[in-house]
């Protein structure tokens, strides 16, 4: 009887995500761009691109900062190969991209989660928090590229968990690294995304006594393969941007501000508060994750690869708090104004490891000294 309520309170939940979902779809024909960054970055670009290809004045010339000509060009790209087989430009376009992304989303963390009313009452608690935004900059119908790079990032969690069992490890690696080369070239956090999966490369080197130079060997194959695939977008990019003030490239390789101690205090400070005191943000998949996690822990049952999707998330953070560190903006302005964005490529991956940590638990409890058991 309990598992039944389970399940139908789990039902409720994902079919209350759905709904919001439809509506969202609906109301992208109608209303514009949830999101300003989606209106003046993304969709500015994709329409420059779609009316006058890529060699436009805008793209290039200086005075035109505010389509951030250094951002990577994958998501304005795909708009406009939809706007070419519609026939005709819409900023509706990015709206519906995104609402693509969010429901593929759902649609992996459902299938981890689909024999356990739990683990999908997890999967209803993450999709409710950004869905429920009907007109917010942090809504599914934004027309930014963060969900895009959360879906992709969370692909390639989900490839390195499947190379982890050795089926096809091949073959899941190269899925996985290609991801990640399509997440760097969706925004540039999908670079960090990809340096900061060294702790899952290192996982997967295995757990005998050539595990240290498995795992470099890993991680040094996936991030030059995630690299070459990026390549191609991003030299596109930089060719564009070559005119740009100062873009981040040029900060962070001088290390502008980076050693500002007052700086990187007040961005660590505003960062946890927001993701663990913002529940109208993300803070609730953030607390699901540290309370399921904590609990398989307690219990031996949080295995290693939830571990290196945890330290992957945790190094991301570190690299992001970098980026902040070197941006132009005025200390402490951006982490408030940018990081509910960005929940959007860190929430899905918490809610992988929620799943696993939540199916691991309904597993009988390992006896001492034996592995602990996986999803």
């Amino acid at each position: 009887m309990r598992r039944l309520n389970m399940r139908l309170l789990a039902g409720t939940g994902l079919a209350l995500v759905l709904a919001l979902v439809a509506i969202h779809t609906w109301s992208a024909a109608r209303l514009p761009l949830a999101s300003y960054d989606g209106r003046v970055i993304w969709a500015f670009k994709a329409h420059v691109l779609f009316e006058r290809g890529t060699h436009a004045d805008e793209l290039h010339n200086p005075d035109f900062l505010i389509p951030h000509a250094d951002y990577p060009a994958l998501l304005p790209l795909l708009a406009v190969e939809a706007a070419t087989l519609l026939g005709y430009w819409s900023p509706s376009i990015l709206a519906w991209i995104c609402i693509c992304a969010f429901a593929a989303t759902l649609y992996v963390l459902w299938w981890h989660a689909r024999q356990s009313p739990v683990s999908l009452l997890v999967v209803a608690a993450w999709g409710l928090t950004p869905a429920y935004h009907l007109i917010h900059e942090s809504c599914i119908r934004s027309g930014t590229a963060d969900i895009l790079v959360g879906f992709l990032v969370l692909v390639s969690a989900v490839c390195s968990v499947r190379a982890e069992t050795g089926q096809l490890r091949l073959l899941y690696l190269a899925a996985g690294s290609a991801t990640l080369g399509l997440a760097a070239a969706t925004k540039f956090d999908g670079l960090m995304w990809a340096i900061a999966f060294i702790p899952i490369g290192m996982t997967l080197g295995g757990s005998d006594r050539e595990w240290l130079s498995r795992g470099m060997q890993t991680t040094a194959g996936c991030g030059i393969f995630a690299v070459a695939v990026a390549a191609p977008w991003l030299r596109m990019t930089m060719e564009w941007s070559a005119e740009a003030t100062e873009p981040y490239f040029y900060r962070l390789v001088t290390g502008a501000g980076l050693f500002d101690i007052g700086r990187w205090l007040t961005h660590a400070g505003q960062m946890l508060a927001e993701l663990l005191l913002r529940p109208d943000r993300a803070s609730i998949p953030i607390w699901i994750t540290i309370l399921a996690a904590g609990f398989a822990w307690r219990r031996g049952q949080l295995d290693r690869m939830n571990r290196a999707i945890m330290a992957t998330t945790g190094l991301f953070l570190l690299c992001l708090l970098g980026a902040f560190q070197v941006s132009p903006w005025p200390t402490g302005e951006q982490v408030p104004v940018t990081l509910y964005r960005l929940m959007s490529q860190i929430a899905p991956v918490m809610a992988l490891v929620s799943v696993r940590a939540v199916l691991a638990m309904e597993q009988p409890v390992p006896a001492k000294g034996n592995a602990p058991v996986t999803a």
